[in-house]
């Protein structure tokens, strides 16, 4: 749900057993690290990066190559808990430090991270604005928080959706726009956030829209 405006209940991921389906089909390519590895360079250019939360950190598929793309320290925080033990299994696991905790409340010390990442996780938020003060509360002065997210403005690329109204139905309530991103980080007093959208189309592994935001120092 997204300021209100979103699906009526918030997905359990501990009810189920989707934490297997995560594990087994949405693992990083060789490929997408490639990708990935390429546009976290290419954004956080000049970025003092030392200490990273992954947060929604789901199964633990990007927490590795953070560690690997800026040699820092790497916590993966998720509410799940059958998320984390999925996490928990992969081969770079004790790499990694593994926290159950909220994006709204996040068991760290005040200014002590210099990145925080979301992937895929900004929709699921129940209170964005919330999360993004607790970013702001345990960001250095020149951290940075780093949105991946779909928007609604990608919905009219997809071209099998007009067939399935019920469903763009349900991805307008649950995805935010642009404007609801940069409009929510602007109103963290605490930050306060830059935001920088930029559109990634036709790159293999990489969502339709990206969202960099960097925090004012």
């Amino acid at each position: 749900m997204y300021l209100g405006v979103g699906m009526s209940t918030r997905f359990d991921y501990d009810r189920l057993d989707i934490h297997k389906a995560y594990a087994s089909v949405r693992a990083l390519t060789r490929e997408r690290r490639e990708v990935w590895a390429k546009v976290l360079s290419r954004q956080l250019d000049g970025v003092d990066v030392r200490r990273i939360v992954d947060l929604g950190c789901g199964v633990g598929r990007f927490s590795p190559l953070l560690r690997e793309v800026f040699r820092a320290a790497v916590a993966g925080v998720d509410r799940s808990e059958r998320m984390l033990a999925a996490a928990r299994a992969i081969p770079e696991a004790e790499t990694i430090s593994w926290i159950r905790a909220s994006a709204e409340a996040l068991p760290l010390a005040e200014g002590k991270v210099d990145l925080i990442f979301l992937f895929l996780v900004y929709h699921h938020l129940p209170d964005p604005l919330a999360a993004l003060r607790e970013c702001a509360r345990v960001l250095t002065d020149n951290g940075a928080v780093f949105i991946v997210n779909s928007t609604v403005e990608i919905l009219d690329s997809l071209r099998w959706l007009p067939f399935f109204p019920s469903a763009r139905q349900i991805d307008v309530a649950r995805l935010p726009t642009r404007e609801e991103v940069t409009h929510t980080a602007a109103r963290d007093r605490r930050g306060p956030y830059r935001a920088q959208l930029d559109g990634i189309r036709g790159a293999r592994g990489v969502p339709n829209v990206f969202h960099p935001s960097a925090r004012l120092g």
